[in-house]
């Protein structure tokens, strides 16, 4: 008689197998990459928006807590984003770093699909710690609301572009922020959407995007995450449409994939994780945004796009000493990363 194996005896083996044998890939940027080509004057025009005026009233901050590491703050207020048509209101979160004096780096979070903000919680309070202003724009659209097609998908992604560098213009401007030392940072989405901004904002000068992905058909065709796949079934059974139908609608229609924008992104400052065992953001497009961006410093992890959690100590580690380096906030730059192994981590109040 076959017995069941204890489902503690498998969690038990794999927490092993996570702790002993599991080594993170690390990838260097080739020594002969000479840089972005220029950005085409047709792509600087699609992401264009009118300049702040200088006599719009400062947007009015609540306060939503404060630690010793950080004021959290929150402002809604109108710009003009030529993608939504003329003008839109504008959620913006501040962590306000209380480490240190000056004028600080900022770092900008582009979020993931879905949820209350945690991840940007979380790197609001990394960020701050270490030193560093963060803040992120409230998403104001569903991507994946199954009444957008493929050009829709695209006024989206470029409203959500310029809204990034509407934020950025506001940032840049405070007295306690460097504008010489922006940065970004995407996890999923955010960084897939964040490579189109990363491509046309020159201001960014220290990015990190982790589980992006470039062909957004492919991805929106193979992913298996739930609001992806009620969209692409949804409209799929609504309009009678094939997969390979729906593919091609898609990347028809979207002209700012970041499989066409990642080359204009600067490999020598960027920091690119992969999962390679993931099927949301299907493993075989992230490295393909890797391969578009030039082949930049990357870690890929052995793991899916959630159990990408045990790896969370270890990225933050990574994270933190290339913003330090690319900032100058540590004494001297750091060695070059080598291939570490990575060590489990619990992922209790973290996603």
């Amino acid at each position: 008689m076959r017995h069941p194996v204890p489902r503690a005896a498998i969690v038990s083996l794999l927490w092993l197998a996570l702790a002993t044998g599991c080594q993170v890939d690390t990838y260097a940027l080739r020594k002969d990459y000479a840089g972005p080509p220029a950005l085409p004057a047709e792509v600087a025009a699609r992401f264009a928006y009118p300049a702040p005026d200088p006599a719009a009233p400062e947007p009015e901050f609540e306060l939503l807590g404060e630690t010793e590491a950080f004021r959290h703050k929150r402002a809604r207020f109108e710009v003009l984003n030529p993608a939504a048509g003329g003008r839109t209101k504008m959620t913006l979160e501040v962590f306000e770093s209380r480490v240190g004096e000056g004028r600080r780096p900022a770092v900008l979070i582009m979020p993931i699909l879905a949820g209350r903000y945690p991840e940007c919680a979380y790197l609001g309070g990394q960020f701050t710690g270490a030193g560093m202003h963060a803040f992120f724009v409230h998403r104001e659209d569903n991507l994946l609301d199954p009444a957008r097609r493929g050009p829709d998908m695209e006024r989206v992604l470029r409203k959500s572009v310029i809204a990034c560098r509407q934020a950025l213009d506001y940032m840049a401007a405070r007295p306690d922020v460097d504008p010489e030392r922006l940065g970004f940072i995407g996890i999923s989405l955010g960084a897939i959407l964040g490579t189109s901004l990363v491509a046309v904002e020159p201001r960014l000068k220290a990015s990190v995007f982790l589980m992006g992905g470039a062909d957004l058909s492919g991805i929106v065709l193979e992913s298996r995450e739930s609001p992806v796949r009620w969209y692409r079934n949804r409209r799929m059974s609504a309009e009678g449409l094939e997969p390979e139908d729906l593919r091609r609608e898609i990347a028809d229609s979207i002209v700012s994939d970041p499989e066409d924008l990642a080359p204009f992104v600067d490999a020598r400052r960027v920091l690119l994780f992969i999962a390679k065992y993931d099927n949301k953001v299907p493993s075989r497009y992230q490295w393909l945004l890797w391969e578009r961006m030039g082949r930049p410093d990357a870690y890929a992890c052995p793991c899916g796009h959630y159990t990408a959690i045990f790896y969370l100590d270890f990225a933050r580690e990574k994270v933190l000493a290339f913003y330090r380096r690319a900032f100058g906030l540590d004494p001297a730059p750091g060695p070059t990363p080598e291939s570490t192994p990575a060590q489990p981590v619990t992922a209790a109040g973290t996603r």
